[in-house]
C-alpha cells in the first residue's frame, strides 16, 4: 500500500497518524489484505459446511429477555452533568 492510501484511510477514519503509526498500519493492512487474497484463492466448490459445535456450555445462563429501560427522568436524576437537557459525558476519543 502506498502512503497516500494510508493517509486517505486515516482521513476517512478521522485519525491523525504519526509516520510510525502509518507504517505500522500499512503492515497490518497488508497482512489483512493478503489473508483475504489467500481465502479468496481457496477452492471451495463441492465442500459442505461443518455442523456448528458450541464452544461453551449454555446451561445456567439466564434467558435473553427484553425488559423496559430506565425512564428518562430517572436517568436525568442520576446523571452527574447535564447541558441543554442532555447528559454530558467526558470524551472517549481524541478531538
Amino acid at each position: 500500500m502506498e502512503r497516500e492510501e494510508i493517509d486517505h484511510i486515516a482521513r476517512l477514519c478521522r485519525l491523525e497518524l504519526t509516520d510510525a503509526e502509518a507504517e505500522r498500519l500499512r503492515g497490518d493492512l497488508e497482512r489483512i489484505l493478503e489473508h483475504g487474497r489467500r481465502l479468496g484463492a481457496l477452492e471451495l466448490e463441492g465442500l459442505q459446511p461443518s455442523p456448528l459445535i458450541p464452544v461453551m456450555e449454555l446451561e445456567g445462563l439466564r434467558a435473553d429477555v427484553a425488559r423496559p429501560g430506565l425512564d428518562p427522568g430517572q436517568v436525568a436524576a442520576i446523571a452527574p452533568r447535564q447541558r441543554a437537557g442532555r447528559i454530558e459525558v467526558p470524551p472517549v476519543a481524541g478531538h
